[in-house]
């Protein structure tokens, strides 16, 4: 059998792909007590640890065992502090992670909503901000082990235009008789 990864976190499922040849009842056990016979179930792990996870494939003519390990990690991404509006240009703020389990791998910024990222060198816990002149996201990427990479929660940084006053007007130059018409 196959397994669709050997290395999670305990919010992600693994398939297990059942490649077995005539057999005709099919047991698991997945090393936390729990166990299918499904022909190729689904398995997500509450708990870390390592797992041994065994097939047991019959028929009348016996039995054949087939095993694996799988490894679960703890990792969770965490959360980064509030989202706060800034004005263009004059701004800077520091963003915090809390609640994550592994290490920081990096930060990672964005301004279109995360179709694409600019990496941050920062392993720290705090991501600084300054004269970000367009809305932009921030968020940390945490990994535990040999498990993979999570990211946080994102913190949005709206960043405001200062305004622009403007208008027109019809005419610059009148006599006492005559009507001015301002246009904003």
């Amino acid at each position: 059998f196959s397994a669709s990864a050997t290395a999670v976190d305990t919010t992600q499922t693994i398939t297990f792909t059942n490649n077995s040849t005539s057999a005709s009842s099919y047991s698991w056990n997945f090393g936390d007590s729990t166990t299918s016979s499904a022909t190729s179930p689904n398995k997500q792990y509450a708990s870390a640890g390592t797992y041994t996870v065994t097939l047991t494939a019959t028929n009348s003519c016996g039995n054949n065992t087939a095993t694996t390990s799988i490894t679960v990690c703890s990792t969770v991404g965490g959360s980064t502090s509030s989202n706060a509006t800034v004005c263009s240009g004059s701004n800077s703020g520091t963003i915090t992670l809390s609640g994550h389990n592994g290490s920081i791998v990096r930060w990672e910024k964005s301004t279109n909503n995360w179709s694409t990222t600019t990496n941050i060198s920062n392993t720290t816990t705090t991501q600084s901000y300054s004269n970000i002149t367009s809305t932009t996201q921030y968020r940390a990427v945490v990994k535990d082990g040999s498990c993979s990479q999570l990211n946080s929660s994102a913190t949005t940084i709206t960043v405001n235009s200062a305004p622009t006053a403007s208008f027109s007007a019809s005419a610059t130059a009148v006599d006492t008789t005559q009507t001015i018409t301002f246009t904003n």
